[in-house]
């Protein structure tokens, strides 16, 4: 396993690309009237879950060339990508949902399985609460896993598919038939698999089964998300055992972030041989680790006060997280009503609920994400798209 990464002071604005394989190479493709298919099976063990995100969402490609060989430089990262964010609604918590689609300009999407009144036209949401990348082997009653995993939704998209191509465009709440061939795929997964100890199993699952899947309905343009630092969560520091010589000068759990540097090691590894096998497709690893890493060790430098500890929690004390009353929710605690509550000032933190992070936060991780300095090959998707 790999050591746990060195706490050296890292800016946001620096390039910061991982590592390339002397191999890769990236295959020019010409695009126009595209999409993004987001796939997010996230997840942690039974009490700690967030969606599972398929999606499947129409852009408009502002460049004919969508992805070039590798440059010798990445411009800096845009901190003016998203408007100034207003506080959280306790009612409605996964503000993790909405930096990509804000920077983009783009409207939310139609859940998939919520079809009655729903709108395609921009595409569809196949996520579900705390799927996994692969078939979990339990049931939602025992470990809270959901039973709609990354081929679940890989396969709800394709009868989307049929659907669209069956219409031909004939109805109007569908998107045109030719977008799932002009398509951006990005994949963000790993969080469910690896705290269910599917970690390298999951690495599997991307690099066998779901590339090849969508290759062969058209798709050629991926961007695969790493995973996050989730020995920084404030659910994951209350929950996963540890003891205090575990947790690095910055509170994080060095056992577990060092877990994580390991599964993106063998994920970036992964997609050189991806690379190999769909020589005509391209596939861009993007650093997101790195990102929130720095906002969680770091938060004063970014504009942030409190880093490992969330906002919307109950229990107060380091991490404000407490298992039992979940942010937005009220229980019976020791003979006594306790809520979770929404924090004044959610634009001082990183985490939101202990598990997601803040508008406040995905703003400067979109920011970061977009400038392309964190992508092999680095480059600029905040030039790529437009709404």
């Amino acid at each position: 396993m790999s050591p746990p990464r060195s706490a050296h002071r890292h800016t946001l604005t620096d390039t910061a690309s991982p590592v390339p394989h002397d191999e890769d190479r990236m295959a020019a493709s010409p695009r126009g009237d595209g999409a993004v298919l987001r796939c997010l099976p996230v997840g942690e063990r039974q009490g700690l879950q967030v969606p599972g995100r398929l999606q499947l969402r129409r852009l408009q490609l502002r460049h004919r060339r969508l992805l070039g060989r590798v440059p010798g430089a990445a411009g800096a990262v845009r901190h003016d990508l998203l408007r100034r964010p207003g506080r959280p609604r306790l009612r409605r918590p996964p503000h993790h949902r909405l930096h990509r689609h804000a920077a983009m300009g783009l409207p939310l999407l139609s859940p998939y399985l919520q079809s009655i009144g729903s709108d395609y036209r921009h595409g569809a949401n196949f996520a579900t609460l705390a799927s996994t990348a692969l078939l979990p082997n339990t049931s939602l009653f025992v470990t809270g896993i959901s039973p709609f995993s990354l081929g679940i939704q890989l396969n709800q998209m394709k009868e989307f598919r049929n659907r669209v191509l069956a219409t031909n465009g004939g109805n109007g709440q569908l998107p045109p038939p030719d977008i799932f061939g002009n398509a951006l795929y990005t994949i963000d997964i790993g969080q469910n698999d690896f705290t269910s100890n599917l970690g390298s199993l999951g690495v599997e699952g991307v690099k066998q089964s779901l590339p090849s899947d969508l290759y062969n309905i058209g798709a050629r343009s991926f961007m695969v998300f790493n995973m996050a630092p989730i020995g920084c969560y404030p659910a994951f520091l209350t929950e996963l055992p540890h003891n205090s010589n575990d947790l690095d000068e910055f509170g994080c759990m060095k056992s577990y972030n060092s877990g994580v540097a390991y599964y993106n090691e063998l994920l970036n590894n992964s997609l050189a041989e991806v690379r190999k096998k769909l020589q005509d497709a391209s596939v861009v690893y993007v650093d997101k680790h790195t990102v929130t890493l720095e906002l969680f060790q770091h938060p004063n430098a970014h504009g942030l006060k409190f880093g490992t500890r969330a906002c919307c929690g109950y229990g107060g004390g380091t991490y404000n997280f407490n298992q039992n009353v979940y942010c937005g929710n009220s229980k019976v605690v020791n003979g006594k009503t306790a809520t979770a509550g929404a924090c004044e000032d959610p634009q001082n933190y990183v985490s939101w609920d202990g598990i997601h992070a803040t508008e406040a936060a995905n703003m400067k991780i979109a920011s970061a994400v977009m400038s392309g300095s964190y992508s092999y090959p680095p480059f600029d998707h905040s030039k790529l798209c437009g709404p």
